[in-house]
């Protein structure tokens, strides 16, 4: 018997369900009196709901299309086949948006607690709106604090869940001890920027049941009901308790209330799902004890922000978990885990850590990534990469760092994630699809990107879990084709105009114009156009916004837009999502016009040039040549003879091409030719081009002028020079030119410890690099000297550990013109080396397959052979002589495989070999059958199974002074016999010391992948087999 009280406000609730809408009236006295005719030409909001399907179950749909009224209540749509037809493609079109699409259901429609039925003959097509401000939700922040209501449901006959609202709201809240929950991994994910907090409730004393909780008790049973209807009885009975509206119209956020959870004890009809959330809405529902478990927590709320759900390499639906948008996890406990790197770009939190790339434009990038859960602690290093694709399935690049927030990541810890989105270029709701995850050297290919028949390659480079944070470094290769110049992306001229063809509602509309910089150029609202934009020579980005992301066609009209610099029309468009941004560049406009240039030189000659010669030519030519000549070319070269002449053209366009033409043609000629020709012009640009060139003529007149000159050079000039490298060069000198020396230094962990220099046999200085400040980075300087072989190069580092390998894998290269004579990084305080010419001065062989130089005479070669076991990143070995200075290291990062490093040093010096472990398991026999050998000069001196634990120490040539201290290894776990004693990488199996045994723990991580499987996304072949330690990990 129900209190009176109680009677009171179920007969509310009842009341407020059975007659929802307040445009349903009466007008069928049968069926009890519960189906409701709708006033004409009565409008509903379409609200799309999505199901997370219980793994193994097969019954819950993916999603339906239904329809709330202004009251909260949401209906299923009845229709015909081809009405229910038109509204999927509308949805799969993006034509609908969830939340804010707006339904006219014509003359004749009726609704029960169930469902809404659309008379047969409406066109549901013409019938679709988007609604004015006052009918169109207004989606919840995702910053700052997010109060959420949670409703305890019993049903008519008693069904409820066993837990108390105290304990619900702790799984949800964390208002007590709960350890993982939605409001803690929403705060960790977004690095405190969404607050989730329990709402506030009305009359607490009497309605709340714990912090943000309210229990209410509908009238209908679970037993037999569906969805549409249990869900409408709780939205009933939770207006009726609290005297709102939660339905607010769907004007705009349900307040005071952003989102509402309702928990049911069980589902009993249509089954298969955990729960399911309506995108772009304020309602979730959770059956059984999936409400505690955060994974679905986080993935129900993420489709309330507006997500779509992540498909897997599988090609299923919800099946990438490297985010909580897949098949989450599900536990209550264990929910460490964030999303994808589209959805990471989609929500917001990131906005200053995210990179765009067009590899139409810039066709070579590397980017240092990190994971976002090292997001505060970043350094300026991005967490994700979108790849420009110029439609709208852009693809994106993350770190999938599995640390802190991210720690219990279901798939691809710690490695690069690929994912791509079906449209909407990754700023609206739109399904991802995960394409690849990567472990460093692996890369994927992008076959016919963009439509342009060539590929794009995403490769890991490096992996690096050692610094703090860690990081991803990723290079995007694009190869544009072995065309002499890039054609893929054009260079314009003139003033820009943008035009648009408005659709319905041009208010939604704008756009804007950005240069390299980001900064704003040129914008546009209410879908009005703009002409004659001048815009300074450089890169540009055009985007076209739509506010409500259904882009300006074909949905509400058939609007469109297009982007013309000069005559030539760059984008067209229409069908987007809630953005769509086009990069050009302009590299043939002039900043003022300059006066019309003569015709002729003028006759008088000018003086003779300056005899004080430059130091040097410039290191590096200006920025391009000219893009437009003048009207006819000089009859005598200009008042300035140039740095070399032109008789053999350079190979590639210069790095980039000009900003603007000369000012003005040259006043006259000069009065005589120069006398001697300078050596050759370098035959390709250093790195940074100097911004004016050298006000001072060179060193002597040129005996000619130059041979001829061009007709004129092209109009255009081509955006970069190709992307294939030239042909192989030698060390042979360019025909009568100068040589090029090229340094490269790849930084380690601590950058600003290395210095370098270059100097002549006079111990002159020629070149020096150093004071850098970015770890694992690639720095290159370059030279032209006379002869190379007098050069020697010293590299430094103030903490004597060199730069490989320690801290970070770096290195040092030196070629000249072209091919490596110098390469290295393993090294103490300094190293200086001469660069010597090749073949080999003392002859060749081969050594591990590879072709070496010989040792001297007074040298032996020390030659390693050592094969990885399965965690090939654990070992390490020195080679130092008995008074530890080191002369040659070793790491690895491929398994099961054989390595070969060799060295040549003096004979006179007795060396030591030391391998190390750091899991103190050896390299044999537990994760794989590593070994090593060790010869001199050829004669094996050491074969060892390398069954050993954190290190073993091996003599070589002789044997080393006892003085020198090496620390034992630590015994190894099968060697320990007391419980107590079985610590470290060891765990104790069995009870007791009399019936255990101390045995080595088993490692965390998989054992290796299967990449060829796991990358194709087929069935695991061979002997992979899908059993990895986390639920659908993928091929092992």
């Amino acid at each position: 018997m129900y209190p009176k009280h109680a009677l009171t406000a179920l007969l509310l609730a009842s009341s407020a369900f059975l007659g929802s809408a307040a445009s349903l009236r009466n007008n069928d006295r049968s069926n009890n009196g519960r189906r409701k005719k709708l006033d004409d030409n009565s409008e509903c909001t379409i609200l799309v709901a999505e199901y997370l399907q219980i793994p193994g179950e097969t019954a819950a749909p993916d999603y339906t299309i239904d329809c709330g009224m202004d009251n909260g209540m949401i209906y299923r749509i009845q229709a015909t086949d081809s009405q229910k037809e038109v509204l999927k493609q509308k949805w799969a079109k993006k034509e609908i948006a969830s939340g804010a699409t707006r339904l006219n259901v014509g003359v004749g429609a009726f609704a029960d607690e169930n469902a809404l039925f659309i008379p047969p003959g409406l066109d549901i097509a013409k019938n679709l709106r988007k609604g004015p401000k006052k009918n169109r939700r207004k989606l919840a922040p995702l910053t700052g604090d997010k109060p959420i209501l949670v409703v305890k449901v019993t049903d008519s006959g008693g069904l409820a869940r066993s837990e108390s609202a105290a304990q619900i709201g702790d799984d949800i809240f964390g208002t007590i001890n709960d350890p993982v929950n939605l409001k803690s991994q929403l705060f960790d994910c977004s690095h405190g920027q969404m607050n989730v907090i329990p709402g506030t409730i009305p009359n607490a004393s009497t309605n709340q049941a714990a912090p943000g909780v309210i229990e209410v008790t509908i009238p209908i049973s679970l037993t037999d009901k569906s969805n549409n209807e249990i869900h409408n009885a709780i939205t009933a009975a939770v207006n009726a308790k609290l005297g709102t509206n939660l339905g607010n119209g769907w004007e705009s956020i349900t307040e005071p209330y952003h989102h509402v959870m309702y928990v049911i004890e069980k589902c009993y009809v249509d089954c298969g799902w955990a729960a399911y959330a309506y995108v772009n809405a304020w309602m979730s529902l959770y059956q059984s004890s999936y409400y505690k478990q955060v994974g679905v927590q986080v993935h129900e709320l993420g489709h309330n922000f507006g997500f779509a759900h992540s498909g897997g390499l599988n090609g299923a639906t919800y099946t990438d978990h490297t985010g909580m948008m897949g098949n989450p996890l599900y536990s209550d406990d264990v929910g460490k885990m964030c999303y994808n790197a589209a959805k990471n770009w989609q929500i917001g939190w990131y906005d200053d850590a995210k990179i765009l790339i067009n590899p139409l434009v810039e066709q070579t990038k590397t980017v240092n990534l990190v994971g976002i859960a090292d997001y505060d602690v970043r350094n300026g290093k991005p967490v994700v990469v979108k790849i420009e694709t110029g439609a709208g399935d852009d693809y994106f690049v993350g770190f999938n760092r599995a640390i802190r927030a991210n720690a219990q990541n279901d798939e691809a810890d710690n490695e690069v994630t690929i994912v791509q989105v079906e449209d909407g270029n990754g700023e609206s709701y739109s399904q991802s699809w995960l394409r690849a995850h990567l472990v460093q050297g692996e890369s994927y290919t992008i076959p016919n990107f963009a439509g342009t028949e060539y590929p794009l390659t995403i490769i890991a480079t490096k992996i690096d879990l050692a610094s703090n944070p860690g990081f991803a470094t990723v290079r995007f290769d694009y190869e544009s084709g072995p065309t002499a110049a890039p054609t893929t992306a054009p260079c314009y001229s003139g003033t820009a105009s943008v035009s648009i063809v408005q659709d319905s509602y041009p208010s939604e509309t704008t756009w804007d114009i950005r240069d390299d910089a980001n900064a704003e150029v040129a914008s546009g609202r209410n879908a009005s156009g703009a002409s004659n934009i001048a815009l300074a020579n450089g890169y540009y980005t055009f985007t076209i916004y739509d506010s409500y992301s259904d882009g300006i066609c074909c949905g509400f009209g058939n609007g469109s837009y297009s982007l013309q610099v000069g005559n030539t029309v760059v984008k067209t468009g229409g069908e987007f999502g809630s953005q769509e941004s086009t990069q050009f560049e302009i590299c043939g406009n002039v900043s003022s016009p300059t006066a019309a240039p003569t015709q002729a030189p003028t006759s008088p000659p000018t003086n003779p040039p300056s005899p004080a010669p430059t130091s040097s030519p410039t290191t590096a030519p200006t920025k391009s040549p000219t893009p437009n000549p003048t009207s006819a070319p000089s009859s005598a070269p200009s008042s300035a003879p140039t740095a070399s002449p032109t008789k053999p053209p350079t190979p590639n366009p210069t790095l980039p091409p000009t900003l603007a033409p000369t000012k003005a043609p040259t006043s006259a000629p000069t009065s005589s030719p120069t006398a001697a020709p300078t050596k050759s012009p370098t035959p390709n640009p250093t790195v940074p081009p100097t911004n004016p060139p050298s006000p001072a003529p060179t060193s002597s007149p040129t005996s000619s002028p130059t041979a001829a000159p061009t007709q004129s050079p092209s109009p255009n000039p081509t955006t970069a020079p190709s992307p294939a490298p030239t042909p192989a060069v030698t060390t042979s000198p360019p025909s009568g030119g100068c040589d090029i020396v090229r340094v490269e230094i790849l930084t380690d962990n601590y950058p600003g410890e290395t210095s370098w220099q270059l100097t002549d046999a006079t111990s002159a200085e020629v070149l020096s690099g150093g004071g850098y400040t970015a770890s694992s980075t690639t720095f290159s300087s370059e030279v032209c000297v006379d002869d190379w072989t007098s050069l020697s190069f010293t590299i430094n580092d103030t903490y004597g550990d060199g730069i490989c390998c320690a801290y970070g894998s770096g290195s040092y290269t030196v070629t000249v013109n072209g091919s490596t004579v110098l390469s290295g990084g393993s090294f103490g305080s300094s190293e200086t080396k001469p660069l010597q010419a090749t073949p080999c001065d003392n002859g060749e062989e081969i050594v591990g397959g590879e072709v070496v130089c010989k040792c001297a005479s007074d040298e032996i070669r020390i030659t390693v052979d050592l094969t990885t076991d399965n965690y090939p990143r654990e070992t390490t070995w020195t080679l130092s002589t008995c008074d530890n200075v080191e002369v040659d290291a070793g790491s690895y990062t491929d398994g099961q495989t054989e390595h070969t490093d060799s060295i040549c040093v003096p004979n006179n010096v007795a060396y030591r070999f030391q391998i190390n472990d750091s899991y103190s398991d050896g390299i044999c026999c537990s994760y794989g059958q590593g070994n090593y050998q060790i010869s001199v000069d050829g004669i094996q001196v050491v074969s060892a199974v390398g069954d050993f634990g954190s290190s073993e120490v091996q003599d070589l040539n002789g044997v080393c002074s006892t003085n020198i201290v090496v620390s034992d290894p630590p015994l190894k776990c099968s060697s320990v016999t007391r419980k107590q004693d079985c610590q470290g990488n060891c765990e104790w199996v069995g009870n007791g010391n009399k019936n255990g045994r101390c045995t080595l723990k088993p490692k965390e991580e998989p054992t290796p992948k299967c990449a060829a499987c796991r990358s194709t996304g087929t069935s695991c072949c061979g002997s992979c087999v899908n059993n990895g330690p986390k639920w659908m990990r993928g091929c092992y």
